[in-house]
């Protein structure tokens, strides 16, 4: 009798946090939608959306065959929105102070932006043919070129010539694109959230975009 009542406390554990298959149609992950106005940033990605799991969250994931750690996909959603709401409030409003130099689209917005996030209006896609940098063999980057001016002005290169300048993170649509560290997952889910295009552009924004994973973790673990 024991035997059976720990088997089925077992089970029912496994019933919690067993991640759900995702919904998805030949074109992609399914959203509904009520889904809010999300800011469409154009990284130029084209990249095929397959998720293969949903978080605990609600979060649909389409890891391209290597282990992602749903958990740890929840938790930095979680630290961001927790950030956001402490920063600018429920509902958040962005003092006017700060529109311009983080690059805010108050066009679309205003000063303000959808809180909760809302789990299961966004996706998160973990190419596999990503690489090391060869400037700093401790990040991980996508296949994806950015622009050279960017990684010219972090000092990882002196001219576009000596360049290969290529994305960590991104946005295709309602999808965030990150390597498997998930080391710039924050920044694009800001991007994508707030309508705002520079989440470094002041320390309001920063604070919340700051990385909580190592640059060279695998995202297996939470």
């Amino acid at each position: 009798m024991h035997l059976v009542n720990r088997s089925a406390a077992v089970f029912s554990l496994l019933a919690v946090f067993t991640c759900a298959p995702a919904k998805t149609t030949d074109t992609g992950p399914v959203f509904p939608a009520d889904c809010p106005a999300y800011t469409p940033w154009d990284y130029g990605f084209n990249y095929d959306v397959r998720p293969e799991f949903t978080t605990r969250d609600g979060i649909q994931v389409d890891p391209s065959g290597q282990k992602i750690s749903p958990e740890l996909v929840d938790r930095l959603t979680e630290e961001v929105e927790q950030c956001l709401e402490e920063t600018f409030g429920n509902p958040p409003k962005i003092p006017a102070h700060l529109l311009e130099p983080s690059v805010c689209q108050t066009e679309r917005n205003g000063d303000t932006f959808p809180l909760p996030i809302r789990r299961d209006c966004i996706a998160v896609k973990v190419p596999d043919n990503w690489s090391w940098s060869k400037k700093d063999s401790h990040q991980q980057v996508l296949a994806d070129k950015t622009s050279a001016q960017g990684c010219i002005d972090k000092g990882l290169c002196q001219t576009a010539e000596d360049c290969d300048c290529r994305w960590r993170a991104g946005i295709q649509g309602r999808v965030i694109v990150t390597t498997p560290s998930f080391y710039i997952y924050k920044d694009a889910l800001i991007r994508l959230i707030t309508g705002c295009g520079n989440p470094w552009g002041t320390p309001e924004f920063a604070r919340c975009a700051t990385p909580t994973t190592a640059p060279d973790s695998m995202g297996d673990k939470n």
